[in-house]
């Protein structure tokens, strides 16, 4: 029916949009059975709910969602904030509300999310991630069944990424010069991120492992994938009580190489990282140096 002519014959308008558009609360309620089920498990559900039914509702339920503005959202951050909940603690809410609003986007109620505004988030103390010693990944391998030290020893040796370790093969590994080539594209599992081939130095316990295996043309070093398990028996059987995982053996691999002295720039040719930022990221400094005392400890610091 004409809108003119609802107007004329006394029908509410604003009820009649109302049933197109709904409040935020009533979105809310609709995300709790078309749009949260598909996202997040129960109990991240029910908390995500909490702090829409404690901070949102009493704010913006009962407007129309397409009249919640970026002013209102911000409204909301400033309250949590004064509220002393932890950095973390109030993106959570605001992480909470937006997802609503998202899907308020999604059904094309709106045409853009006002929460979602990089400067109404708060910054959160960068944890550090806590790695394994040199010693540790030492002692990682060697606990290691044989036939699973190439794929682990290239992960925690030279810093391979999980997928590139499965996809190295026989003729990327030279012995006689002491170095392995990781290929653009090689990755097995999952690709290499790096946009160009790279060279790493062979450390002494990953040569003595590879001088083991048969590194024909086009056969992979290692026929081996999921080592979750491996490593799990592994870090059980030298006593480490933090949970393992491959990239964890990255990470400790590029902390290794910046304690022993490597430089910044080598560490980030070496991983493979485009960004000097990202190798930052590998290097965590609460690790004892005294403890490192392999993997490439000979090269100097390059500034």
């Amino acid at each position: 029916m004409d809108l003119f002519i609802q107007i004329q014959q006394g029908y509410d308008v604003t009820a009649t949009a109302r049933q197109v558009i709904p409040t935020f609360a009533e979105l809310a309620r609709r995300a709790d059975t078309e749009w949260w089920p598909s996202r997040t498990k129960p109990k991240s559900q029910r908390l995500q709910r909490k702090r829409i039914d404690d901070w949102w509702i009493p704010a913006v339920g009962s407007m129309r969602v397409d009249h919640i503005t970026a002013g209102d959202v911000a409204s909301i951050a400033s309250k949590v904030r004064a509220s002393g909940r932890s950095p973390a603690t109030c993106n959570r809410i605001l992480s909470a509300g937006s997802v609503v609003l998202q899907f308020a986007v999604k059904l094309k109620l709106i045409g853009a999310n006002p929460a979602r505004q990089g400067e109404l988030r708060m910054k959160e103390p960068k944890r550090r991630k806590k790695v394994l010693t040199a010693a540790q990944l030492r002692a990682l391998v060697e606990a290691c069944e044989p036939q699973w030290q190439p794929l682990i020893g290239l992960m925690a040796y030279a810093g391979l990424r999980h997928g590139e370790a499965v996809g190295l093969e026989g003729d990327d590994v030279d012995l006689e010069r002491g170095e392995l080539t990781v290929r653009r594209g090689a990755a097995d599992s999952d690709t290499t991120k790096g946009k160009r081939d790279r060279t790493i130095p062979l450390a002494p316990e990953l040569q003595a492992i590879l001088e083991r295996v048969d590194l024909r043309p086009g056969r992979p070093v290692s026929g081996l994938k999921d080592c979750r398990a491996v490593l799990t028996r592994a870090r059980e059987k030298i006593g480490v009580e933090q949970h393992v995982h491959p990239h964890l053996l990255r990470h400790s691999f590029g902390t290794a190489l910046g304690q022993a002295g490597v430089g910044a720039v080598v560490i980030q040719q070496i991983l493979g990282h485009a960004d000097l930022s990202t190798t930052q990221g590998y290097m965590h400094a609460e690790v004892d140096a005294a403890a490192v005392d392999v993997f490439g400890g000979k090269r100097g610091c390059d500034g």
